[in-house]
């Protein structure tokens, strides 16, 4: 949800004209699991996901 947010932010300055820097003001959550180890933790849900 964190990183949704950032990213919403950011999105809204784009939209009213603003200079947005995506690379310096990247939207992403780092005290989010997933990004910390992304590839780890999309193979785990992929794993849930053919298990079902």
């Amino acid at each position: 949800m964190k990183s949704s947010e950032l990213a919403t932010d950011l999105l809204i300055k784009h939209f009213n004209g603003e200079i947005v820097d995506w690379q310096r003001d990247y939207a992403w959550d780092t005290t989010n699991p997933f990004i910390a180890q992304p590839q780890r933790r999309l193979r785990m849900i992929a794993e849930i996901c053919c298990e079902a």
